[in-house]
Formats: C-alpha cells, structure tokens, sequence
C-alpha cells in the first residue's frame, strides 16, 4: 500500500484573488524581496525581472551586449559603475546597464578613456 502524502497545498491571496509566490514578491514593493525570490528561483530571465530591471533602470542591456554593439571592454564599464557614472544592477551574476546612462556617458566620455 503507498504512503499517503503529508504534504499540505497552500494558497495565497493578495486583494482577495489567488496568487503565486512570485506576484506576492512583487506586490511587496520592497525590490530587495523581489530581486531575492528572482535570483534564488531561476526566474532571472522571466517577465517580471524584466519589469524588475525596468523599473530599476528603464531600457537596459548587459555587459556583453554592450561590448558587441559598441566594443566598449568590461572594465570601463565596471569602472564607470564604481565611480556612479552608470545606473547597474547585478542579477545573478550577470550586470545590466542603464541605456541611458551609457548614451550620456559615451556623449560626455573622452574617446580615449572608451577605448583603453
């Protein structure tokens, strides 16, 4: 004869309608709650860290797509990060960048410092 499972469904409500555990993260308005259940369930490719990066950023793309498209090395993206040039926020592992921020930066950067 099987075991009969022991394990209990739950069920959560915001507003008084069903809800998964990812839109209690969002709805908490806290973005450390949100980005935590993020990165620690995989969902860092998912709808809602877009509309966390979003939030956070507005447009954005990650390192790699911004060497490729502009050739611009890591480190001076890194760089402009630490010195608070750059909106970014690390998702597991990976960083992403405000558009933004880089088109003004390019703008105000001399070529030199771009490209060293």
């Amino acid at each position: 004869m099987a075991k009969k499972s022991t394990r209990k469904d739950y069920e959560f409500f915001v507003n008084g309608k069903p809800a998964s555990l990812l839109e209690i993260a969002e709805s908490t308005g806290d973005d450390r709650v949100w980005k935590s259940f993020l990165e620690r369930h995989g969902l860092h490719y998912s709808v809602s860290a877009d509309r966390y990066l979003r939030g956070k950023l507005g447009e954005y793309l990650n390192a790699r797509e911004i060497t490729i498209v502009t050739g611009i090395k890591g480190r001076i993206l890194r760089k402009w990060r630490n010195q608070g040039i750059l909106r970014a926020e690390q998702m597991k592992g990976r960083w992403y960048y405000s558009v933004r921020d880089l088109v003004n930066t390019i703008k105000s950067a001399d070529i030199k410092d771009i490209r060293s």
